[in-house]
């Protein structure tokens, strides 16, 4: 192609591989309307079940206000976990995930209803706005609850824009626990830090929320180590198609 753009609200985290890859500046249009959307606190904790418990209150304790609330979880099966534990203590709630796909517009435009609770990937529903009710928006509009950090904050990034999308009103917080995906392609030294805190924090019902500063950087390097695979395979993939030109190799002979 001559020329090369494109839009999206989450460009800016990932800038540089952009222009390593693809020689292209990223530039930061401001929102048509003022956001309005309130971040809180994160809260971390030493465990899983700690973590999903203090995810079932904050989420039944909204709902019951009123509030709309949208739970992204970073795996398909770590959804379901979530929606089992939910669902034996009696607390109604709709599923979201990419098996779904027919009921997936379905589900999404239902998530902005009063009371109503939908747990989700952080991939599902992308595209489809959720629309709010009247009475959701007066009470502080859809509150998302982020069960765990992705190793991309590109994609976290995607299920906060969830809510207060527009100008309209919302709030999100981040849960996350010493025991999440995150860590599992980590670094040795990262991995070992967090058996180390694991240990120190185990009697504990919850961590200082300082922590999170620990699950950030470990965010930040696994996003490094992926975006320089990216830009690896992008260069390997220009000097291929460069060397096809050169030797004139007929398309037909290619074998991908």
């Amino acid at each position: 192609y001559r020329n090369v753009a494109g839009m999206t609200g989450t460009a800016w985290s990932c800038r540089r591989e952009l222009h390593a890859a693809y020689k292209l500046s990223v530039v930061c249009i401001p929102t048509r309307k003022r956001t309005q959307r309130v971040r809180y606190a994160p809260r971390v904790f030493p465990d899983l079940s700690r973590r999903n418990d203090a995810i079932l209150l904050e989420a039944d304790r909204l709902a019951r206000e009123g509030r709309a609330v949208l739970i992204g979880t970073t795996s398909i099966v770590e959804s379901y976990e979530l929606a089992k534990v939910m669902e034996s203590r009696g607390i109604p709630f709709e599923l979201l995930n990419a098996l779904q796909d027919e009921n997936e517009a379905r589900t999404i435009a239902l998530a902005g209803r009063s009371g109503q609770i939908t747990i989700a990937t952080n991939m599902a529903g992308r595209g489809t706005d959720i629309k709010l009710e009247e009475a959701v928006s007066h009470l502080g509009g859809l509150h998302v609850i982020l069960a765990g950090m992705h190793d991309s904050r590109r994609v976290d990034r995607q299920l906060i824009g969830r809510c207060a999308r527009q100008g309209e009103p919302g709030s999100y917080r981040a849960f996350v626990s010493l025991e999440d995906e995150l860590f599992d392609h980590a670094s040795l030294s990262q991995r070992k830090k967090r058996e180390r805190l694991k240990a120190q924090y185990q009697q504990s019902p919850e961590c200082p929320a300082g922590l999170i500063a620990f699950f950030r950087q470990t965010q930040r390097s696994l996003e490094s180590t992926s975006g320089q695979r990216f830009v690896n395979a992008h260069r390997m993939a220009r000097q291929l198609s460069s060397q096809i030109e050169r030797l004139k190799i007929p398309s037909e002979l290619i074998i991908s």
